[in-house]
């Protein structure tokens, strides 16, 4: 039994670590920042590497006070850093920069917000692109933490096979320690 104790609780020890959420760091803007320029890209910085594979793809969207979304392409990952290249911000107001990233434990999102107060100029090729909604973090769809590895996280199954192989020790130390008696 003591066994089975120091195993599994060295399992889980080890494992949390990876247990880690994505963290931000910083964003440019910074969050709660006043620009007198509309921002060209946002960047979003991370404690760690942001995945972004042909599996999930870094979501970055960028919406204005007038509930338009402002992208301009695909998200760009560097390490650590998002960065997203934004349409012309034609409104003046507050901005959100909504994100969602992939990390140990699923995926993980949030927002920053900055304020812009003076806009671009809107002319008749800026236009800003339809709402997007991005999924809740929670949803099913976001549970699995790796989403190549059959629906589990490495260390669910990590555990599981320690706590197998202990009762499996157990269960054979107990046949030896007591072996069978003979019927009369």
């Amino acid at each position: 039994m003591v066994v089975m104790i120091l195993v599994t609780g060295g399992t889980l020890g080890l494992t949390l670590p990876a247990a880690a959420h994505h963290a931000l760091t910083a964003s440019d803007p910074a969050d709660g920042a006043t620009v007198n320029d509309p921002p060209a890209a946002v960047s979003l910085t991370f404690d760690q590497p942001v995945e972004d594979s042909d599996v999930f793809r870094a979501m970055v969207v960028v919406t204005g006070p007038d509930d338009q979304q402002y992208k301009d392409g695909t998200p760009t990952t560097n390490g650590d850093v998002i960065t997203a290249a934004v349409a012309p911000l034609t409104a003046a107001g507050r901005y959100a920069v909504a994100y969602r990233v992939i990390s140990d434990q699923g995926v993980v999102g949030g927002s920053v917000h900055f304020t812009l107060l003076h806009p671009a100029a809107r002319s008749d090729t800026t236009s800003p692109h339809p709402r997007v909604t991005l999924p809740p973090a929670d949803s099913a769809a976001a549970a699995d933490a790796d989403p190549t590895s059959g629906g589990l996280p490495w260390w669910i199954w990590a555990t599981l096979a320690t706590a197998v192989a202990g009762a499996g020790i157990m269960i054979i130390r107990d046949m030896l320690n007591d072996p069978p008696r003979s019927r009369p």
